[in-house]
């Protein structure tokens, strides 16, 4: 990683710990957070940190964290766990998998993995897509459908 080779030669004390669900070590190590993201690998860096501080390598008043893809994704779910990190920096990373749902690459891994949102979060949801639109809906039946569901769902949980 060229990256934690420039972090070293800027003086900074690097660890990359090998966390539960990373690869190269086996499928039952992959597959350890099948269903289960920000549990078992935060604890594996945590406790990587934890064993750096505790030999003097790192300062604990100036610890950082960083990744890119999934490891951006567990370096969110990092500092929502710890609050030591006075930096983090998540490249490609998500934090709210629901909201991406629909439109991001990696939908049939949430739904092998966290579930529909619909049938997941005990909330009634509905996903409504319309093909070729934006932002700003434009087509009239579509801008009618909108509305009608919209009024339809309010009736549904407003009205007695």
């Amino acid at each position: 990683m060229p990256d934690w080779q420039a972090y070293a030669a800027a003086g900074y004390a690097v660890i990359a710990p090998s966390p539960r669900g990373s690869s190269g070590r086996g499928f039952d190590f992959a597959r350890a957070i099948y269903a289960d993201w920000g549990n078992k690998d935060v604890q594996d860096v945590l406790a990587a940190v934890d064993h750096v501080v505790a030999l003097g390598v790192a300062d604990p008043e100036r610890l950082g964290v960083g990744g890119r893809s999934y490891g951006g994704i567990l370096t969110n779910y990092v500092i929502a766990s710890d609050r030591r990190f006075k930096a983090a920096v998540s490249g490609a990373g998500a934090s709210n998998f629901m909201a991406l749902y629909g439109h991001d690459m990696y939908i049939r891994e949430y739904d092998l993995e966290l579930g529909s949102p619909w049938r997941t979060r005990d909330v009634p949801t509905q996903l409504v897509i319309y093909p070729g639109e934006n932002h700003a809906l434009t087509v009239p039946s579509y801008l009618r459908d909108r509305l009608e569901r919209l009024i339809g769902w309010f009736d549904r949980y407003l009205k007695p």
